[in-house]
């Protein structure tokens, strides 16, 4: 049963596009979660920013001095990495977003 087994152009194309009908689903799949763990990734990234204090001041349009007392009375949180001070981006963010003003206010 030696059999020379040939196919023509027509019978490859329909053998093409039935192999490729059975795998679409599995290649669809894959991209799928492949795009979620990207994403994932990347909130993940952004959930882990931070800014330093000049950048802090500057998007609150404060002075360094002010901001230190913010950290001080416990209005703003600070993360000390060694020698560096920074603080978590969504915190900042949240109040640049609300709108608030923390600049100090001399009480006399």
């Amino acid at each position: 049963m030696n059999e020379n087994f040939t196919l023509t152009s027509m019978q490859m194309q329909q053998a093409v596009t039935a192999i490729a009908a059975l795998f679409m689903p599995l290649i669809q799949t894959a991209v799928k979660d492949a795009v979620a763990d990207v994403i994932a990734e990347q909130q993940r990234e952004h959930d882990n920013r931070t800014y330093t204090r000049q950048e802090v001041a500057e998007l609150l349009t404060i002075t360094l001095p002010t901001l230190d007392k913010l950290v001080a009375n416990g209005k703003l949180t600070s993360i000390r990495l060694g020698r560096r001070v920074v603080f978590p981006a969504k915190e900042v963010d949240a109040i640049v977003a609300s709108g608030k003003s923390l600049k100090y206010v001399r009480k006399g």
